[in-house]
């Protein structure tokens, strides 16, 4: 158990960790960080970083649980970073309680920024009741599969200059009001979200062209139900080809409504949803039951 690290009560002075590895220039680290309790810490639960110019640093960050201060409005609290060409694999931790309530930055259960290109993965985690779940900002390939994001009220996953990523087999089960499953910006490309299911937000997926344009994601056989707003929504200012969003379920035979002809979640202009999934329907184009949940590719996961 590692806990109150802190300059004292209520301080926003950015430091303040639980547990951080790094390594001196020349040198290396490699670092299982495993079972863990982390908690009353002032800025991050835990720092995965090369800031300081090592050969490697890599961390196995297996059955932690991390947990933040919750609502607070004096610092920015994340849970787990890695950052500065460092590497992890971070595997079935419960990452909770960081929400900075001024909104003007980012609290985050799970931060990647800047990390090594193709070397981090996060499978298996419990990611709840964060401001922002996970973060992935200027880093490649990352590997993000399996893993439960619940009530995090603003997006379970912002993906940020960051490309070729694969999110697989990810529930991203929302707040209606309030949440965006994923939320694409500026030059993140050729990212694939495949065998998800994005359940009661206001938004599934947000591809933003106000930026650097986010083009070429695909988001291929996903579950879309029950999402208040849009199932999948391009916006901003820049052009871009149509959003590859083919042999989905829209939560109705009939396909999504919006820009689509169907009564299911909507989807904007811009989105290309045919052909849609329709295997759990009969020739009539109905449900082959009332509960549309049960059809969801859930047992997949």
């Amino acid at each position: 158990v590692i806990k109150g690290i802190t300059h004292g009560v209520a301080s926003g002075t950015q430091s303040g960790v639980g547990i951080r590895l790094a390594a001196r220039s020349g040198a290396a680290s490699d670092m299982d960080i495993l079972g863990n309790v982390v908690t009353g810490y002032q800025k991050n639960g835990m720092v995965v970083t090369n800031v300081y110019g090592g050969t490697a640093v890599h961390a196995d960050i297996d059955d932690n649980t991390v947990t933040g201060a919750g609502p607070i409005n004096y610092i920015a609290q994340n849970g787990i970073q890695v950052s500065n060409g460092a590497s992890a694999t971070i595997t079935n931790n419960d990452v909770s309680g960081h929400d900075y309530t001024p909104f003007t930055w980012a609290a985050v259960g799970l931060l990647v920024i800047d990390a090594a290109d193709g070397a981090v993965t996060a499978t298996g985690n419990d990611v709840h009741d964060n401001m922002e779940g996970m973060y992935v900002q200027q880093t490649d390939n990352a590997v993000v599969n399996g893993n439960t994001f619940t009530n995090n009220y603003d997006a379970s996953v912002f993906i940020y200059l960051s490309a070729d990523g694969t999110y697989h087999f990810n529930t991203f089960n929302g707040m209606p009001a309030t949440s965006t499953g994923v939320y694409i910006y500026d030059a993140s490309t050729n990212n694939e979200f495949q065998n998800n299911g994005f359940l009661a937000n206001a938004y599934g997926i947000i591809i933003d062209y106000s930026a650097g344009a986010p083009l070429v994601n695909h988001i291929v056989n996903n579950d879309f139900i029950s999402n208040t707003q849009y199932g999948v929504l391009q916006l901003g200012t820049l052009a871009g080809p149509q959003v590859d969003a083919e042999d989905n379920w829209w939560n109705a035979c009939s396909g999504p409504s919006g820009a689509g002809p169907g009564t299911g979640d909507a989807v904007s202009t811009n989105v290309d949803f045919n052909p849609w999934t329709h295997g759990f329907c009969d020739s009539d184009a109905d449900l082959l039951s009332d509960d549309a949940e049960s059809f969801i590719h859930l047992t997949d996961y």
